[in-house]
């Protein structure tokens, strides 16, 4: 496995010591003074490595990496409030619960609103939030005499208690981190930051940013704050009931943002990412394909039953050429229901759905083995066909293929495939 450069990694190269459950209570005697050291030294070898290893390499080449924009965090923090369970790992609240033992259970929850993306996406980058509980202490806090300052005493002592309470996380969920599954980015390397909206520091791209009008998918509705002023920002209306406004500048910026860094952003709603659909640098031929939402992914009806376990991910996502069949298949199942007009229906019908669809692929893929041969009486020349059709074409219908009978029995890569076809559509089975 690659050495990553990961919390869990700095951890341990900064104390000399795995991260493992048992380990926990080693990281709990430490000192204050040693953490604020190892605070700063957290920032040291980010700022150090961290750019180099994910935006200057060649290794992400074809892989889907998805973005969420820390502009963007109140947005997903309102979503998982009214959806799932607080956690730490996404939104604006960094700090894991305090006055309590941490369950794997609970753990497990906190995954929840990123386990589905987990499914189709090679990694996640999320705003790292393990720093981000001690991040003034490392910028801030002077090692020698931070006792002195009573508000340092505070940061310091609030600091440590939320980075022992992310131990447990980190263990939990060690091994999508240590395989990049989930990456916590630093939030300093966010193109635009400091800024919230536009920013100078990037203002050459932002002057190549065009919008392509034509039929608009939210209603545009310029809003004024309590004394009768407009705000600075142009904003939209989103025409889903109960959505919220959201800013042009903001969305533009997360698009610029994901851009540079060669991501794909998750837009809180399917508004947002359809306004941004419309947004291409002018040299562009046209707009780049934005992939996904924070919300619409839900219409896939997994873990429902019985919730998706870290288990059952770090399993699925074992085998990469397995994987990628995976993916295809996930991301193809919500193409079909938001084509066949299912997203409304209930949870089960789409199981239903769902269910039928892999069992007819899979049906498809067992037909392939059986090879029929028709002998020309004249030429003496043996036909064969396979009957079946690849599990993600455009067009998932019975295909006919036929061949030569140079070879009648199917080649060793064709016999990979369809087992790796196989054991995906089985992996996805497992979660309906």
């Amino acid at each position: 496995m690659k050495n990553r450069l990961t919390p869990v990694s700095i951890l341990e190269e900064f104390f000399h010591m795995q991260l493992k459950k048992k380990t926990i209570e080693f990281f709990q005697e430490i000192s204050s003074d040693k953490w604020v050291d190892f605070s700063k030294f957290y920032l040291f070898r980010m700022k150090e490595g961290f750019k180099k290893e994910h935006f200057l390499s060649s290794n992400s080449e074809g892989h889907l990496r998805l973005y969420f924009e820390p502009k963007l965090y109140d947005q997903y923090t309102s979503i998982i409030e009214k959806q799932y369970t607080p956690t730490p790992l996404l939104g604006e609240r960094p700090h894991p619960p305090h006055d309590r033992k941490i369950s794997s259970g609970e753990i497990s929850k906190m995954l929840n609103p990123l386990k589905k993306h987990l499914l189709f996406s090679n990694s996640i980058y999320i705003r790292d939030n393990f720093y981000y509980c001690f991040d003034m202490v490392a910028d801030s806090v002077n090692s020698q005499d931070w006792r002195n300052n009573p508000t340092h005493v505070y940061l310091v002592e609030r600091s440590i208690n939320s980075v022992i309470n992310w131990l447990p996380i980190l263990c939990e969920i060690r091994t999508l981190i240590d395989t990049g599954s989930i990456v916590f980015m630093p939030y300093y390397f966010t193109p635009s930051f400091p800024y919230s909206g536009y920013s100078p520091s990037v203002k050459k791209s932002w002057n190549r940013i065009f919008y392509e009008k034509g039929s608009e998918t939210t209603e545009s509705e310029e809003i004024y704050d309590s004394y009768g002023n407009r705000k600075p920002a142009y904003y939209f209306k989103s025409s889903g009931i109960g959505e919220p406004y959201f800013s042009e500048e903001v969305i533009k910026m997360t698009w610029l943002n994901s851009r540079i860094l060669n991501l794909s952003p998750v837009y809180p709603t399917k508004n947002m990412l359809n306004y941004a659909s419309k947004l291409r640098f002018t040299e562009d031929l046209a707009p780049r394909v934005n992939i996904a939402d924070f919300t619409s992914i839900n219409i896939l009806p997994f873990g429902n039953e019985q919730e998706i376990s870290i288990r059952d991910l770090i399993k699925i996502r074992n085998n990469e050429e397995v994987f990628k069949e995976v993916a295809k298949s996930i991301i193809a199942l919500k193409n079909m229901i938001e084509k066949e007009n299912l997203s409304a229906t209930s949870d089960e019908t789409r199981r239903l759905y769902c269910k039928g669809y892999l069992q007819e692929q899979l049906s498809i893929l067992e037909q392939k083995s059986i090879i029929k041969f028709v002998r020309n009486p004249i030429t003496g020349i043996s036909l064969s066909f396979m009957v079946g059709s690849m599990l993600l074409t455009s067009n998932p219908l019975i295909s006919l293929f036929a061949g030569t009978a140079s070879s009648a029995i199917p080649s060793v890569a064709d016999k990979l495939l369809m087992n790796k076809k196989q054991k995906a559509i089985g992996h996805i089975q497992m979660l309906l």
